[in-house]
């Protein structure tokens, strides 16, 4: 071999190596794009399961709070008469 055909050997050596660990490099960073996405589906799947539940259970915490201040208020009324038939 002569040098200059040496020299090209190992220029497209070196070329073919640096575009395999670029491709390489490319492959590994969408795997790891993939994993992140499919990481934040679940989690945003998860935090959906959440506010649906917390949803509900404010709106059944919402009704009791309710039926209890009427309950209350009922008893507060029937207190105030019966406190005022008591002063008579």
């Amino acid at each position: 071999m002569t040098p200059s055909t040496e020299a090209l050997a190992l220029a497209g050596a070196f070329v073919t190596a640096s575009l395999w660990m670029i491709r390489t490099s490319f492959q590994q960073q969408r795997a790891f794009a993939e994993r992140f996405i499919r990481h934040l589906e679940s989690s945003l799947e998860a935090l959906k399961s959440e506010t649906a539940f917390t949803r509900k259970a404010i709106c059944r915490l919402t009704g009791a709070v309710r039926r209890n201040s009427q309950l209350l208020r009922r008893l507060v009324e029937k207190e105030e008469d019966d406190g005022a038939l008591g002063e008579r």
